[in-house]
């Protein structure tokens, strides 16, 4: 069951004619349900970004806020801040019993979690193939993700070059959406543990450079478009 939401509610912050989209599969319809009555008349089900080098999208019960962008599908109603529409338009809540365990899940095409680009990782490299090294290292780097915008550094446009002193050393250059970023070390630590992860790398330096200045020109065409430029 798919619902786009309806009009806001009047006092409604900027951006009120927003809409979402959410399906809720049968599964999950029951469960919610549940869910919702126990905490009560005006409860709703509302769907986050969790943010950080690995984000991942939350779930809760919750009250509404007044600017929240709202859905009803069926009996379940749906809310998300403005700031994190983007990334939850068109999610699914499902309800899965996997591994003796149950409980939600919730996926879409706009998620932090989702790689765009190829759906499995590339094969693996041969003794000397820098290419296909490379294509591992870029791979891996689409799951890390800068802690303040969830995008992954990659579609962001923080890697600057990959390049090879030799074929088990690697050389990465990479910037900040600021310089006065309060991860940076541990960014630069995680691009050089990815480097690391991938088969006959045996030395990664990863350098922070601030020429060229970092901007959203420097965006994928996926990132732009997730954050309105295309």
């Amino acid at each position: 069951m798919t619902a786009r939401s309806s009009p806001r509610e009047p006092g409604a912050s900027p951006g009120a004619e927003a809409t979402l989209r959410v399906a809720v599969r049968p599964s999950a319809t029951g469960p919610l349900r549940e869910a919702l009555a126990a905490r009560g008349d005006g409860a709703v089900v509302r769907l986050f970004i969790e943010p950080g080098i690995h984000p991942r999208v939350g779930m809760l019960v919750d009250r509404p806020g007044p600017s929240d962008v709202r859905t009803r599908v069926g009996e379940i109603e749906v809310v998300v801040d403005p700031a994190g529409l983007r990334f939850l338009q068109d999610a699914t809540i499902d309800y899965v019993s996997e591994g003796g365990g149950a409980g939600f899940r919730v996926t879409g095409p706009n998620l932090p979690s989702t790689e765009p680009g190829p759906s499995a990782a590339p094969a693996a490299a041969a003794p000397g193939d820098r290419s296909a090294r490379e294509s591992e290292i870029r791979f891996g780097l689409k799951k890390v993700f800068d802690p303040e915008i969830p995008m992954n550094i990659l579609d962001l446009g923080l890697i600057y070059g990959i390049d090879w002193p030799a074929d088990d050393h690697v050389a990465i250059r990479m910037t900040m959406t600021s310089p006065g970023c309060p991860v940076a070390d541990l960014l630069v630590d995680e691009v050089r543990q990815v480097a690391l992860g991938v088969p006959g790398v045996r030395q990664a330096d990863v350098e922070v450079v601030w020429d060229p200045p970092w901007g959203p020109d420097r965006m994928s065409e996926f990132a732009r478009r997730q954050f309105g430029y295309a």
